[in-house]
């Protein structure tokens, strides 16, 4: 069985890009020639994926006014369209995705995080590769970067066994002094469909919202989850700050003559 379910979520108001983000949706700032949104859709596209879940809120109301002209947006890939009514959390985005999906395996895409490849200057095939290994071992991924030991506090990270980069421990934002591990999570997820029953039963976490590494720590106890260790040749970008973003047109614009 393959992943036939991707999930985008993109609820937030994009904090970090403001005062732009008032006025256009952090999904559709312009990046080189076309949307942020559209390479995430060229990487699912890449991974044939054939369903994507919008995960939006009633507020922008740019986001479905953009996907309601699918001609313009070029996957083959149907498109669905859900509400979080209210920012709970990652966790709780991921589950608002559940009453159109069902109970099916799935991944999750961060659509502020853009993998490139940095000989090519297209989108990296890393989430293709993804999905290839999940239809061969149907163990759940989570893709990861090393980072700086100064750098953990601002991300998920994950501590594994010795050698087989099995999952052993997820940690939402520890301090330094928490974790030996500089392994963190960069926004691609796989996930078998058991992780459902863990989302379901999620409570409150770190910030007060519903953390999605604290599904990915219950599940830990029930079946392996397997880290995805990004290469050489490989860059992440955080578009949701401003630095990140510029990085990643610059590196992009120079696949274009």
């Amino acid at each position: 069985m393959s992943i036939d379910w991707a999930i985008i979520p993109m609820a937030g108001i994009g904090s970090r890009m403001r005062p732009l983000t008032r006025a256009v949706p952090k999904e559709l700032l312009p990046m080189v020639d076309k949307p942020l949104i559209d390479w995430i859709i060229d990487e699912i596209n890449l991974a044939n994926i054939a369903n994507i879940v919008l995960v939006t809120h009633p507020s922008k109301v740019a986001i479905k006014e953009y996907f309601s002209d699918l001609e313009q947006v070029r996957t083959s890939a149907k498109i669905h369209i859900v509400e979080q009514m209210e920012p709970l959390g990652l966790g709780h985005a991921v589950g608002c995705a559940q009453s159109v999906i069902g109970l099916e395996d799935f991944a999750v895409i961060l659509p502020d995080v853009l993998l490139t490849d940095v000989q090519s200057h297209l989108v990296s095939p890393i989430l293709k590769n993804m999905v290839d290994i999940f239809t061969q071992t149907q163990q759940s991924q989570i893709l990861v970067e090393n980072v700086e030991v100064s750098e953990i506090e601002k991300y998920g990270i994950a501590e594994t066994t010795s050698s087989n980069l099995q999952i052993s421990r997820m940690l939402e934002k520890p301090g330094m002094h928490e974790t030996d591990s500089t392994l963190a999570i960069v926004g691609r997820y796989l996930f078998s469909r058991s992780i459902w029953k863990e989302i379901e039963q999620l409570k409150s976490g770190k910030g007060g919202e519903l953390q999605l590494t604290d599904a990915i720590q219950n599940l830990l106890v029930k079946e392996i989850v397997c880290c995805y260790v990004m290469g050489v040749g490989d860059e992440s970008y955080d578009c949701g700050n401003k630095l990140g973003y510029v990085r990643a047109f610059l590196q992009l614009a120079q696949g274009y003559k």
